[in-house]
Order: structure tokens, then C-alpha cells, then sequence
């Protein structure tokens, strides 16, 4: 079984749209991913839950979601954990890496 760690921001949620739109809306607020509910609110990228399920299906796949916190707001950790639930279900909850050095 071969392991594959997938990156959340902008592989399966559109974190580059939401910034933008933030920035536009709020343009006084240098950091919109500070923000409460700013990661809880991102869309999904358009074939990226499908994906996901097909690398659990596969047992050829051991796959995990690693992803770097935003360290300006620290409701990141929950609202990423709680948009990997919503999105792709408890088993991805459970295979939910966060660590703001990847390389380790």
C-alpha cells in the first residue's frame, strides 16, 4: 500500500477564490484567513471530493490530507478538521494530518 499525502488549501477547497473575495469585501483586513469561519467556508474544488473517495476505495492507497495551519488564527485547526467531516466524512477525520512544517 503505497501512502499519499494530499494538501488541502487549493488541491480540495478553493482557498485562493476565498482569499480573494475576502480581500475585496474587507480590504482593511490584511489577513482574511484570520478570520473566524474563514476555512470552515470553503467551497470544495470541483472533482476533489470524488477523488478522495476513490483514493479510500483503492486499496492500492493509504492516503491522508496533511495541511498547514494558518498561525494567525488559531479556530484554523477545528474548521479544517470540521470541513474534512463535512466534506469527506469521519474516516478523513481520522486521517487528518496539521502541522505547519510538512516536511517532518
Amino acid at each position: 500500500m503505497k501512502i499519499v499525502y494530499i494538501d488541502m488549501d487549493d488541491t480540495l477547497c478553493d482557498y485562493k477564490s476565498a482569499f480573494q473575495q475576502a480581500r475585496r469585501l474587507r480590504p482593511d483586513i490584511e489577513y482574511p484567513q484570520s478570520q473566524p469561519s474563514f476555512f470552515i467556508n470553503l467551497s470544495p474544488l470541483p472533482n476533489a471530493i470524488d477523488a478522495m473517495q476513490f483514493f479510500l476505495a483503492d486499496e492500492r492507497y493509504d492516503p491522508y490530507i496533511l495541511t498547514a495551519p494558518s498561525v494567525k488564527n488559531p479556530l484554523c485547526y477545528t474548521e479544517k478538521r470540521l470541513w474534512v467531516e463535512e466534506h469527506l466524512g469521519f474516516a478523513y477525520a481520522e486521517r487528518l494530518i496539521i502541522s505547519p512544517v510538512k516536511g517532518l
